[in-house]
């Protein structure tokens, strides 16, 4: 008699779903070392065991990813008896690099290679084996490469495993390249023409010629992340050799820089650029070219800025005039907010403009943005007394706050009296206004129901205006002050 699991076992849907087959073995040795090329390289090593026929699939992956932490959490002890040491995990992470490299029946058509290691090891052994074995040349695959060294005190010791083999400069299909913690020595020629991402974080020995040779290298790169360790701001002030960079990028689209204080003079022709983020950059930042950039859709610069940056601001707010976001923490701004004898540039485009500078400097910005439709401003506590001396209320309305300025956030309201004057004229004379967001720090918190209820009586230009006020810290994002 048939049972209703044996009926069950043979039902057309079974069948449809193919529950009775093993899919996964009936595909053809190229996609199963494609789908497993996926996977971290020690787990795709690690399929070898699941049978005769996938024991040397891994060794046509595509893909190599190298992680010591991963190897180390996969080998937690040797034995029941003895612990694994950090030496045993980095010889035996090394080993398995070596067999990896050896046994691998296709390095040149690899498509992508990731290095992430993790220092503290000895490296009497490591220092030679990996790029020795990486004989490739400018005619490899390799469309990614993803190198990590990270130091566990976050700078660490240069060793000869973070200087990177020539060939990485010449790879003609590299289109992504990730740098952490390496020796950048670009050498004499590189050519690396379909790259379209760089990333350089915490490089090592960096000058501006090797990056300048690196960057122009690259005739289509697109997005361009530059970042270095923290250098304070009296060191770089007693730096008496100057480094300048020269690099024409005629494709790039994103520039980030961070704490790149190893350049002194940085000097791009980059007309197509359309996002550009500064952070603590104590250099002198010059673009060539084009005076303006047609493409430009966001600027934001944040952290301390040096000396030099105050002699090239207002030609640089110039060059950025036809931007449509703006945003500006208090230093880049602070040697304006001392001076009356200077003029913003008109920015017909800006739409969105966020800010933590005084009443004085806030009022050129509105005034300079007839389009203006989003504003937030920042009464960061840096700024001392300098809202206190200003007057904040102008003598004329700058055309946005009649035309088009719809939303505005306040961050940081303490409730001092000028800043009471500020909000309340920004209400009055806001004849679009349909939304003020007014944030007050939760250190204020006794405080906070006398200031919402004043706040919400302010007349207000704009019948549709709501006020919303949060008992909430909100703060401008600029860590590297």
């Amino acid at each position: 008699m048939e049972t209703p699991m044996a009926r069950a076992e043979q039902s057309p849907v079974r069948k449809l779903a193919g529950m009775d087959d093993d899919r996964l073995s009936s595909l053809p040795d190229e996609i199963l070392s494609y789908i497993i090329s996926f996977l971290p390289t020690k787990f795709a090593v690690g399929t070898a065991v699941l049978g005769r026929r996938w024991k040397h699939l891994w060794t046509r992956v595509c893909n190599l990813d190298f992680d010591n932490t991963i190897w180390g959490c996969c080998h937690g002890a040797k034995s029941r008896h003895r612990k694994r040491t950090r030496r045993d995990e980095y010889f035996g992470f090394c080993r398995f690099v070596d067999r990896v490299l050896s046994e691998h029946k296709n390095l040149d058509s690899l498509k992508r290679l990731s290095l992430h290691f993790e220092e503290g090891y000895p490296y009497s052994y490591g220092n030679r084996y990996l790029w020795l074995k990486m004989e490739l040349g400018s005619g490899s695959l390799l469309e990614e490469i993803d190198v990590n060294f990270k130091a566990e005190d976050g700078t660490g010791p240069t060793f000869p495993m973070h200087r990177l083999p020539e060939f990485f400069y010449t790879l003609t299909h590299l289109r992504v390249l990730k740098l952490d913690g390496v020796v950048m020595e670009t050498g004499s020629s590189v050519f690396l023409p379909n790259m379209k991402n760089l990333q350089l974080l915490r490089v090592k020995k960096v000058d501006g010629e090797s990056l300048g040779r690196l960057l122009s290298g690259c005739p289509a790169l697109e997005t361009a992340h530059l970042e270095t360790d923290h250098m304070k701001i009296d060191e770089y002030l007693r730096r008496k050799e100057e480094c300048k960079l020269i690099a024409s990028l005629p494709c790039l689209k994103n520039l980030t820089i961070v704490r790149f204080h190893c350049i002194t003079h940085w000097a791009i022709e980059a007309p197509s650029i359309e996002h550009l983020h500064l952070r603590s950059v104590f250099a002198e930042l010059q673009f060539l070219g084009s005076s303006k950039f047609p493409c430009l859709d966001s600027v934001t610069v944040l952290g301390s800025v040096g000396m030099i940056w105050e002699l090239c601001l207002l030609y640089f707010l110039q060059q950025i005039s036809n931007a449509k976001e703006l945003s500006f923490s208090w230093q880049p701004l602070a040697t304006l907010q001392v001076r009356c004898d200077f003029e913003l540039p008109a920015f017909p485009n800006l739409t969105h403009l966020k800010l933590a500078v005084d009443a004085s400097i806030l009022h050129r910005f509105l005034n300079s943005a007839p389009n203006l439709q989003s504003l937030v401003i920042c009464m960061e506590s840096k700024l001392g007394d300098s809202m206190i001396r200003r007057e904040p209320v102008p003598a004329y309305t700058p055309e946005c706050l009649l035309s088009s300025l719809e939303k505005i956030k306040i961050v940081n309201f303490e409730g001092v009296e000028d800043e009471k004057k500020m909000v309340a004229y920004l209400l009055k004379v806001g004849a679009v206004l349909k939304e003020v967001n007014v944030h007050v720090p939760r250190r204020r918190g006794p405080e906070f129901g006398k200031l919402a209820s004043l706040l919400k009586l302010l007349p207000r230009g704009s019948s549709a205006c709501e006020v919303l006020v949060f008992d909430e810290d909100d703060y401008f994002d600029d860590s590297d002050q």
